[in-house]
């Protein structure tokens, strides 16, 4: 929703949906990182002056390691009309993958599947 505030000229209608989905997220990126918690925060809330889509989604890639998720995990933000990523909204690239080739496995526990969505619905 930050995107679609940000870059598409979304109404309240749209930032509403993201003060929403930013509620349920918001204590679990606060956990991690209060500044990433504040900069999604001041971006989403209740009468922000402005959306900066891209300090949102950099805030919350600052704390997926810290949620135990990937850039793998969460993906971009499709334009399905373009059959591309919106502009600025690419996946982004995982630091530790790239260096060792490889990937572990681990178990994942609900908040690793259900963040996941919930950080795209912010973004």
């Amino acid at each position: 929703y930050a995107y679609k505030v940000d870059k598409l000229d979304g109404g309240e209608k749209e930032a509403a949906e993201g003060v929403a989905f930013s509620a349920g997220v918001l204590p679990r990126i606060h956990a991690a990182s209060s500044s990433a918690a504040k900069t999604i925060y001041d971006n989403t809330k209740v009468g922000a002056s402005s959306t900066d889509f891209a300090e949102v989604k950099v805030a919350f890639e600052s704390v997926y390691a810290d949620m135990g998720l990937t850039c793998g995990d969460i993906g971009g933000l499709w334009n399905e009309g373009e059959k591309d990523y919106y502009p600025g909204a690419e996946p982004c690239t995982d630091v530790s993958t790239e260096s060792s080739g490889s990937t572990s496995m681990r178990v994942l526990s609900w908040a690793a599947v259900a963040l996941p969505a919930i950080v795209l619905a912010v973004l």
